[in-house]
């Protein structure tokens, strides 16, 4: 008997010692980091296929390229950020098939070198293959493939598993270093009515309403809780997402939409606004509201800054079209260990009418925030709150008023067409909508035609959009069908991805219309998006001038004719070439004194002048430019811009030329104020680098957050700066950079102007933390560059460049 007992007793002791006691304890930093091979900070050269037709890739897809046994031709470089020093497992996954290599190369840059790892790809696919643990330093690492081997090589995802990790709170955007760095400047709670502008952190005092607001998703687990949680209790919030997050979860940013929530903005990437640029500033927030806008169809008008750090900048972020929305009740869900009840001790301490409640969905660990809201909602329903959305809090607009004079067609719309192979991708971030769909050169056989109505006969502007890549075509051709003719125009698909690149202007007949992109290009051909904007001629800024405008005059023989489609109107006047004496002479009033870009249209045919002549009057002085009327024909085009009094004005064309003239259509148009100065970070998106330019804030005195340095070379690592030039003239440039003893006495500096390059060499070692002019230069309108080379005497940086507008 006392055996038995004995053993009940110490089966009795083990049970209880495997209860877990309820832990205290801070909650660990995840211990798991995955990255994906679509993860947008991740490099490559040569040209990896896409491949989505396999089901053993993580999420999206996976890139294979094919083997090369003696040499390295393609690699992808895998770059991470690791919270702290320590010791990190590391998986690989790939896609397993028999072609495989059985020796594919994994370079792991460790603490301690560089070490290689070979896998077998044509075993244990989809799977996590454990390649080893090795010590890596805090911050930014590096794991390289390549295709050096024995088969195709698979590039799928990478997972590290750190290895008795220190115990700290999860927290992506780092809210307690800026809140500890930043005391001063906490949000504040505002007066007991909102009547502070342009920033709102409460709605009024006088109505029992609040409003629940969510930061930092989507995210793939939380977001959807709480969304399941909103939707249970019929209670509807406003969620403030991230721009690359909105493209990770494209379908959670739907979801908020159509379960009656308000999306709003909280930039791109949750920087801290007031310490980036204002060019830098309108990047976030337009990048966000593509992505918006790609996706609900609608623009958001309400931002919410990262950190509620807005102190200085309210007049930049106004002047772009959005309110901004701070917080008056901060439940602190970011803060380290944070409970339940220490997240509804805040709502119940601080919530008033009119509040504004703070909470995240995204950037850490959210757990607390989702178990909370439930008891937070019950608490505020029962202390007779109304739950509303900002927009409804504030009587604010919460989305731009839709515009219906711009058509956007997405390539997923069920209208397009395509033949040929067009897979769906997700590789390169900065699409429009949930993907886009690339195409490899080829004959041209392969298209894709996005077809689309327009609702009114009239002249519209075209513009594109794609994700660039150094794999793109730079000569991807749009044909556009328009008033039974087309028009081929190329584009670099290279540079200025993630924008509305405008390929001219059309005149559209009501009804369905079509622009085809094809295969025929020297590289990658990407299908995203297109957007059509009629353009408003009625308006003083715009001047439309038809060949039948009762104000013209003519001399000799102009006679009408529609023989040749493609013509603005209802036709067109020919001349033969002659002496000079046949003239057509377009008078037209200018409203106000000003400068103004003249643009002529017309019908192109092989029997025209390759110089028609078009004489401007200008104040008091007179310009000729010369038409090559057998090219580009039904669309406008640009020669040149003009000083005009305002009142009569007229521009002449003759009969002057080496075949016949067409007199069609004029447009004048009020060109804008244009930045004098335009300043070039070496941050922006738009510029592209070859080789090794790491970023680094060793030497002070950079421009912007940061510089990229690069030790000397043979010229092969470039970096190279594409801004846009609004007008044509001759601008000052000038180079900023942090100066040190081990800089180039002679840093190279291309200048890519007016279809000729100059090269000025600048020594580094000296005048630093200051604008240096080197030298002034012709700049054509539209896009432009300057590439640094590595081709040195010492490290070579790029920092900044500033383009400063002096004449025309």
């Amino acid at each position: 008997m006392k055996k038995i007992l004995l053993m009940a007793l110490i089966v009795l002791t083990f049970c209880v010692t495997m209860i877990p006691a309820p832990s205290l304890a801070k909650t660990a930093y995840p211990t798991y980091i995955t990255l994906d091979n679509a993860d947008k900070q991740h490099q490559y050269t040569g040209k990896w296929q896409t491949v989505q037709n396999e089901k053993s890739f993580y999420r999206f897809d996976h890139l294979i390229h094919k083997g090369n046994a003696q040499k390295a031709t393609a690699q992808f470089k895998w770059k991470f950020d690791l919270p702290e020093n320590g010791k990190y497992r590391i998986y690989v996954r790939y896609s397993s098939e028999k072609d495989r290599a059985t020796n594919a190369p994994y370079y792991i840059y460790a603490k301690n070198g560089m070490i290689t790892k070979h896998v077998n790809q044509q075993n244990k696919g989809i799977s996590w293959v454990d390649i080893g643990s090795f010590e890596f330093k805090q911050g930014l690492n590096t794991i390289v493939q390549t295709n050096q081997a024995n088969g195709s090589v698979s590039v799928d995802a990478l997972r590290l598993e750190q290895l008795n990790p220190s115990t700290h709170q999860e927290d992506e955007h780092h809210y307690e270093q800026y809140m500890m760095q930043n005391q001063k400047n906490k949000v504040k709670q505002a007066p007991n009515n909102d009547v502070v502008q342009p920033v709102h952190y409460n709605g009024p005092r006088t109505a029992k309403k609040v409003a629940l607001t969510f930061d930092d998703g989507p995210h793939a687990e939380y977001t959807g809780r709480i969304l399941d949680i909103l939707k249970t209790e019929d209670i509807p919030a406003t969620f403030f997402i991230l721009g690359e997050k909105a493209e990770s979860y494209p379908d959670l940013v739907k979801r908020i939409y159509n379960e009656g929530h308000t999306v709003a903005s909280h930039t791109w990437d949750h920087p801290q606004l007031t310490n980036l640029t204002t060019d830098q500033i309108r990047q976030q927030l337009t990048h966000t509201n593509i992505k918006i806008e790609s996706l609900i169809g609608k623009k958001a008008k309400l931002l919410r800054p990262p950190y509620g750090a807005v102190s200085g900048i309210e007049d930049t972020i106004e002047q772009q079209g959005y309110e901004l929305i701070n917080w008056d009740v901060d439940t602190e869900d970011w803060r380290s260990g944070r409970t339940v009840q220490n997240i509804m001790d805040s709502v119940k301490d601080q919530s008033q009418s009119g509040s504004i409640i703070l909470q995240h969905d995204g950037g850490g660990n959210r757990e607390a925030t989702v178990q909370a809201l439930p008891e937070i909602i019950s608490y505020l329903e029962n202390e007779g709150y109304e739950l509303v959305t900002i927009d409804e809090l504030l009587n604010l607009p919460a989305y731009e008023q839709p515009n219906p004079d711009v058509v956007t067609v997405d390539n997923a719309a069920p209208t397009n067409q395509f033949q040929g192979i067009w897979n769906l991708s997700h590789s390169v971030s900065g699409y429009y909508g949930v993907n886009y769909q690339p195409n490899a050169a080829g004959s041209g056989s392969d298209t894709f035609t996005w077809n689309f109505n327009v609702p009114t006969d009239g002249t519209y502007r075209v513009k594109v959009f794609y994700t660039s890549g150094s794999d793109r075509a730079t000569n991807a051709p749009y044909t556009i069908y328009a008033n039974g003719s087309t028009t081929t125009k190329t584009v670099n698909q290279q540079i200025n991805g993630q924008s509305w690149v405008d390929i001219g202007s059309y005149n559209f007949k009501s009804g369905t219309n079509k622009i085809v992109l094809s295969d025929l290009a020297n590289g990658y051909v990407i299908a995203d998006a297109i957007q059509i904007e009629k353009i408003k001629e009625t308006t003083p800024e715009v001047i439309t001038l038809d060949n039948t405008d009762s104000s013209h005059s003519k001399i000799g023989t102009w006679p009408l004719s529609t023989n040749v489609a493609g013509y603005y109107g209802s036709n067109y006047q020919p001349n033969a070439s002659g002496s000079g004496a046949d003239t057509f002479t377009w008078n037209f009033n200018i409203p106000a004194e000003g400068r103004y870009k003249v643009s002529v249209y017309y019908p192109a045919a092989p029997d025209r002048a390759t110089n028609a002549p078009y004489t401007v009057h200008s104040n008091g002085s007179t310009t000729t430019k010369f038409v090559n009327q057998q090219t580009k024909g039904s669309t406008w085009i640009d020669i040149g811009s003009y000083h005009f009094k305002n009142g009569t004005n007229k521009i002449v064309q003759s009969d002057l030329a080496n075949g016949y003239v067409i007199a069609d259509a004029i447009r004048i148009e009020k060109v804008k104020d244009f930045p004098k100065v335009i300043t070039l970070d070496n941050m922006d998106p738009t510029h592209s680098t070859k080789g090794n330019w790491g970023l680094s804030t060793n030497v002070a005195g950079y421009y912007g957050i940061n510089y990229q340095p690069n030790a000397k070379g043979s010229g092969a690592d470039t970096f190279t700066w594409n801004f846009n030039i609004p007008e044509e003239g001759r601008y000052k440039v000038s180079v900023y950079y942090p100066a040190a003893s081990d800089r180039a006495t002679n840093a190279p500096y291309t200048v890519y102007a007016n279809s000729s390059t100059t090269t000025k060499t600048v020594n580094q070692q000296v005048n630093g933390q200051t604008w240096v002019d080197i030298g002034s230069y012709n700049f054509k309108s539209g896009t432009n560059k300057i590439v640094q080379s590595d081709l040195a005497n010492g490290y070579v940086i790029a920092d900044a460049i500033r383009i400063e507008y002096q004449s025309e």
